[in-house]
C-alpha cells in the first residue's frame, strides 16, 4: 500500500474533527506557509484556507513574492480536491493561472476556494486570496488531476 501525502491526513483529520483555524500538520510547504483550514462545506465543494505569508517571503520591494502568492493559491485548490479523494490517490496541478490585483504585504491571508467542476480524474478549481481587511489581492484557477494509484 502506498503512503498518502501527509497533507491528506491533516486535511481529513481537520475536517472530521471540525478543528478549523489550527495549523495543519502536513507536508513541508503546508507547514512553511502556516496553512490552516478555516472552514469547509462539502455540499458546495468549497473551503476557506488561511496562510501566514510573513517577512521570509518578501522581495526587494517589501511585498510577498508572486511565486509565494501563487503557491498559496495552488495549495488552497489542492486542499479542496484532496478533501474529496481517497487516501491512495494523489493530486497534481496540470495548469495554474494567477492574476494579481494589489501588493501582498506580509501578513495573514485567507483563500476562498471551490471546485467549479469535478470528476473522477480531474477538477477545475478557483481561489481568491484576501488580506485581513477583506481586500482581494489575487485570484487563480487551475485544473487538478487526481492520480489513482
Amino acid at each position: 500500500m502506498t503512503t498518502a501525502n501527509p497533507d491528506w491526513h491533516a486535511i481529513q483529520q481537520t475536517i472530521a474533527n471540525k478543528s478549523f483555524n489550527q495549523p495543519l500538520a502536513g507536508g513541508p510547504v503546508t507547514t512553511l506557509l502556516g496553512t490552516q483550514i478555516t472552514g469547509y462545506d462539502e455540499a458546495t465543494r468549497s473551503a476557506g484556507i488561511s496562510f501566514d505569508l510573513g517577512d521570509s517571503f518578501i522581495n526587494d520591494n517589501g511585498v510577498v513574492m508572486g511565486g509565494i502568492v501563487s503557491a498559496a493559491l495552488d495549495l488552497s485548490m489542492a486542499i479542496i480536491v484532496m478533501a474529496m479523494t481517497r487516501q491512495e490517490d494523489a493530486v497534481a496541478t496540470t495548469n495554474l493561472q494567477v492574476q494579481f490585483f494589489r501588493p501582498c504585504w506580509p501578513g495573514r491571508y485567507t483563500a476562498k476556494t471551490r471546485i467549479i467542476k469535478g470528476g473522477k480524474s480531474a477538477s477545475f478549481c478557483e481561489a481568491s486570496l484576501f488580506d485581513s481587511e477583506g481586500k482581494e489581492v489575487a485570484q487563480a484557477t487551475c485544473t487538478n488531476l487526481v492520480i489513482t494509484r
